[in-house]
């Protein structure tokens, strides 16, 4: 899917995204920005996280490739305007760097975990969110890829060994992996319904198998060169 296919799409979705009700950080709390670390946002969507960050540090900058999501997001921190399989800035640029959920839509994950791994600095830290494989939502959303109702482009799934397996390439040790369930928003619809199904039973899985299964899988990553 092209650049400007995607830009559409999430243009569309803007509105799902500008007033996130997520207000705090739901991982460990080692892996948050520290004082004066500069940071970048790679795929900021509204500025959920880029607001949690600037209250570490004032050196927040954020890109999406949603001109709505932009202005969005300038509500907390400077944002521009452009791709994660792109980034416009130099080589070692950042102390952190972040994505969330956004290298599973990008069309080119690994190009784009490159291109973290490019603008992070020499022992700096990266810290990547993505649909875990182990998952019932997973499974209706790989559902709905199929079946062609899925609305947000495409969808890639991970493993947590292969995203620790496959950023060795670029540079980059897997220091710590952390699972996390979502709730659905919404249980009006039938679909949504379902989907909080889907949660409840990812939730039981995930206090058997809390490495393993659940919604979200959450890598952070130090950058060794």
């Amino acid at each position: 899917m092209k650049s400007r296919q995607l830009a559409e799409i999430w243009d569309g979705e803007s509105h799902k995204y500008t007033n996130n009700p997520l207000d705090s950080w739901p991982f460990e709390s080692s892996w948050l920005p520290k004082a004066d670390e500069t940071v970048l946002d790679a795929g900021c969507g509204g500025g959920t996280f880029l607001k949690i960050f600037s209250q570490f540090t004032s050196k927040c900058q954020g890109i999406d490739i949603s001109e709505k999501m932009v202005e969005a997001s300038q509500r907390y921190a400077p944002a521009d305007l452009g791709s994660v399989v792109d980034l416009p800035y130099p080589s070692g640029k950042f102390d952190y760097v972040f994505s969330g959920l956004v290298l599973s839509h990008c069309g080119a994950p690994w190009k784009g975990l490159s291109e973290l791994s490019r603008v992070c600095r020499e022992g700096g830290r990266v810290v990547v969110t993505l649909p875990n494989r182990y998952s019932f939502l997973s499974a209706l959303r790989n559902i709905s890829l199929w079946t062609g109702n899925y609305g947000l482009g495409q969808c890639y799934h991970f493993r947590p060994g292969q995203m620790k397996a496959r950023a060795e390439d670029f540079g980059l040790n897997a220091s710590h992996i952390e699972i996390w369930n979502r709730a659905p928003e919404n249980r009006n619809s039938f679909r949504q319904g379902v989907s909080f199904l889907a949660y409840g039973a990812d939730e039981l899985l995930h206090r058997i198998a809390p490495q393993i299964w659940g919604d979200v899988l959450m890598v952070g990553f130090h950058k060794v060169g």
